[in-house]
């Protein structure tokens, strides 16, 4: 495999890939390509220019929201196969598909049916009725609410069936609104945010929209209505929850990074370096740690500022050239 010249980087003889550096012409196509093109084929092109300008796949890949598997792949696919790796298939086999035809035939009989018809109470299905009525029945193993959304796409749905209940309109009196103007006014931001979104719910507002403006998630739109409609004023002015309690306390971090600093052969581990699952295993097994999943195990060494990962994934950059 071979791999680009990255931003003020230096080939080493350790790496297991060869510096690759795109001409004038290439840079220009692919300036092109991430400006022009349709949004799969823009964001190839942009994560090779990120990495020849210096960024590293960990932060190419949390730029994009994608795997770092995802970001490498293209960066070798533009090394081994140049322009024509982003905008082609490079014989990439299709993926089998999850749901047989079928299985997909009788899920869409469902879906056009009345709820009541298959067995269910309720009188209008959701992607989350249906699915968990696919799952129950034993259709499918596993159907994401995304995949089923996927699989009924293109599919007429009756409407009288598929239509989403309205909730109903909030109505305040005079009284209930000078106390939440006065709530916002005065208590604390985050109970007048509470306030906003009952406010912005009876001034016809929905959910989505709500969301959006106060820069909080949907469900936490739902949870401070649905409070308000039960308890009134006093619901959204409740305390917050107790925090959970902490888990991982400052002595048992570091006790995990007095076992990450140490070479893995004084822990009974074969290993010349570190890596996050190797690392994981020996904690779990030496009781340092009950259960710790990778991801926050990378969070507490990289809040430690412990480079781990310039031995345990330095296939994801270009060591430098030692003197």
């Amino acid at each position: 495999m071979v791999q680009l010249k990255r931003a003020n980087a230096k080939p080493s003889s350790g790496s297991p890939f060869e510096p690759v550096e795109p001409t004038p012409q290439e840079w220009a196509e692919l300036t092109w390509l991430a400006e022009e093109e349709p949004p799969s084929i823009a964001r190839r092109a942009q994560v090779v220019l990120l990495w020849t300008r210096g960024e590293t796949v960990h932060e190419i890949a949390r730029r994009f929201q994608v795997h770092r598997s995802t970001v490498r792949r293209w960066i070798q696919r533009f090394a081994g196969k140049r322009i024509p790796g982003l905008t082609r298939d490079c014989g990439a086999r299709p993926r089998c598909a999850r749901v047989e035809s079928n299985v997909r035939d009788a899920i869409i009989r469902i879906a056009v049916s009345s709820p009541k018809t298959v067995g269910e109470p309720f009188d209008s299905w959701s992607l989350r009725r249906l699915q968990r009525h696919v799952l129950g029945r034993g259709l499918v193993k596993h159907l994401s609410v995304e995949g089923l959304r996927q699989l009924l796409r293109g599919v007429p749905l009756p409407c009288e069936l598929w239509q989403r209940k309205r909730t109903q309109p909030l109505v305040l009196s005079s009284e209930q609104r000078a106390i939440l103007e006065q709530i916002i006014a005065s208590a604390k931001p985050e109970v007048g945010r509470r306030a906003h979104i009952v406010l912005a719910r009876a001034n016809g507002l929905q959910e989505a929209e709500i969301a959006a403006a106060v820069a909080v998630a949907p469900s936490s739109v739902r949870y401070w209505l649905r409070r308000f409609r039960v308890h009134g004023v006093l619901g959204i002015q409740a305390p917050r929850k107790p925090p959970r309690p902490t888990r991982f306390t400052p002595e048992i971090r570091r006790k995990i990074l007095a076992v990450a600093s140490s070479p893995p052969a004084d822990w009974g581990v074969p290993r010349d370096h570190w890596s996050l699952r190797s690392l994981r295993a020996a904690l779990v097994q030496r009781a340092v740690v009950k259960n710790i999943s990778i991801q926050h195990l990378r969070r507490i060494l990289c809040a430690a500022g412990l480079q781990l990962a310039v031995q345990a994934f330095a296939h994801e950059r270009p060591r430098q050239a030692t003197a």
